[in-house]
C-alpha cells in the first residue's frame, strides 16, 4: 500500500480508539510508542499522523514506518506498521585525510544497532595508517522501567596528528600526542523533545616533548579530567532528512579541575531551525558558537574551524582561536 494512499485516507481526523503494533519482531513496543505525541482517546490529523510517522522513523531502526488508520466492529485502530532493517552493519573505511593520499587511513567500523530490540546502540572500529585509531562505544535510551534514562560510554586510543597550526609553528614541525580516553555520559529525557545530561571522562595526552602551550600541564604528559552539563532541545520532524522544527543544545565542560594544574574550561552553542518554503522547499539557518574560558588553554582544546566545524569552499582551511561564532542558511530540495 503506498504511502499517499495511508495518508490521504477519508478516515482522518481519526479518534484513536487503539493502537496495534505491526513488524517489530525484534524491537519493544515500548520503544516505538515512547516516541508519539498522542495516546488512546486522542484525536489525530493527517497531519500530526505524518509528524508522528516521521519520529518513529527517525529512530533509524527501521527501514519502513505506515500509521494505518482502520475502522473495524465501530472501533477505531490505528496499526503502526513497521519494517525492521538489518542491524548488524561491517563497514571498511578508507580515507584520505585532508585531501591527501599520503595522509591515508584505512580500517574497519562495526555497528550493531537495536542492540536487545531496545535501540541500544553497540559501536567498534579501528583505523591503521595516518592516525590510527581505536574505539568502542555503548548506548541505552532507557535503561530502566520508562523512566527515560539514558547512558552512553566510550573507550578510545589514537595516535593523533596535531590540527594545531599555532602548535606546529610553535614546535618547528609536524607532530603526533598519544590519547587513551573513557568517556560516560548520563542523563534524562523530558517529554518528547528535552534531554538533560552530565559527563565526565579522563583522556591521557602524551607529547614527545614538553612545550608550553602544547601541553596543557608542566609536562609532556597530560592527565586531563572534565566534568560537564548539556541540555538538547529537538523538534525536528525527520532526524535523517529534517523539513521542519527546531534542534538546540548547549553544553559546559569543565576541564582538568586543577589536577596536574590544568584548569580551563569550554562551552558549545548550536542552534539550528528548518522550516518548510513550500512543496517539498525547505530551509536551514544555524548559529554555532565554541567558547574557551582559562589562560591556560591548550592548543589541542583549541576552537578550530577546519576540524569539527568545516565551512563550504575552505573544507581544507583551518581558522584558530579561543572562540568561534558561526551562522548559516540555506535551501534544499529532495530529489529522492
Amino acid at each position: 500500500q503506498s504511502t499517499d494512499s495511508l495518508f490521504n485516507s477519508d478516515l482522518y481526523p481519526f479518534i484513536v480508539d487503539s493502537i496495534s503494533l505491526s513488524g517489530n519482531k525484534i524491537t519493544e513496543d515500548f520503544i516505538i510508542l515512547r516516541e508519539i505525541n498522542f495516546s488512546i482517546g486522542d484525536t489525530l490529523t493527517q497531519q500530526n499522523s505524518m509528524y508522528n510517522r516521521e519520529r518513529v522513523y527517525s529512530l533509524g531502526i527501521f527501514n519502513h514506518v505506515y500509521f494505518v488508520p482502520s475502522i473495524v466492529d465501530d472501533k477505531r485502530i490505528l496499526t503502526i506498521e513497521v519494517e525492521e532493517g538489518w542491524y548488524i552493519y561491517p563497514i571498511p573505511i578508507i580515507q584520505a585525510k585532508e585531501n591527501d593520499l599520503n595522509k591515508l587511513s584505512y580500517g574497519m567500523y562495526l555497528r550493531i544497532k537495536n542492540f536487545r530490540g531496545r535501540n541500544e546502540d553497540l559501536t567498534t572500529g579501528f583505523a591503521l595508517g595516518y592516525d590510527p585509531t581505536f574505539f568502542l562505544s555503548y548506548y541505552n535510551p532507557n535503561i530502566i522501567g520508562r523512566e527515560n534514562l539514558f547512558i552512553g560510554s566510550t573507550i578510545n586510543y589514537s595516535d593523533i596528528s596535531n590540527k594545531s597550526p599555532t602548535a606546529q609553528e610553535l614546535y618547528g614541525s609536524s607532530f603526533s600526542q598519544k590519547v587513551i580516553g573513557a568517556n560516560l555520559t548520563f542523563g534524562k529525557r523530558f517529554g518528547l523533545f528535552n534531554r538533560l545530561y552530565i559527563n565526565s571522562g579522563y583522556n591521557y595526552i602524551e607529547t614527545p616533548f614538553y612545550v608550553p602551550g602544547i601541553n596543557a600541564s608542566n609536562d609532556r604528559i597530560d592527565n586531563l579530567v572534565n566534568l560537564g552539563i548539556g541540555f538538547e532541545h529537538d523538534t525536528r520532524d525527520l532526524k535523517q532528512f529534517p523539513k521542519d522544527g527546531i534542534y538546540s543544545s548547549l553544553i559546559y565542560s569543565l576541564k582538568g579541575l586543577g589536577f596536574d594544574d590544568i584548569s580551563y574550561s569550554v562551552a558549545w552553542l548550536d542552534f539550528r531551525k528548518y522550516h518548510k518554503i513550500f512543496g517539498g522547499l525547505a530551509g536551514k539557518w544555524r548559529v554555532a558558537s565554541r567558547f574557551t574560558f582559562g589562560d591556560d588553554v591548550p592548543y589541542y582544546d583549541y576552537s578550530i574551524i577546519g576540524n569539527d566545524e568545516k565551512i563550504r569552499g575552505h573544507y581544507f582551511e583551518k581558522f584558530e582561536g579561543d572562540d568561534y561564532f558561526i551562522t548559516s542558511a540555506e535551501i534544499y530540495y529532495p530529489i529522492i
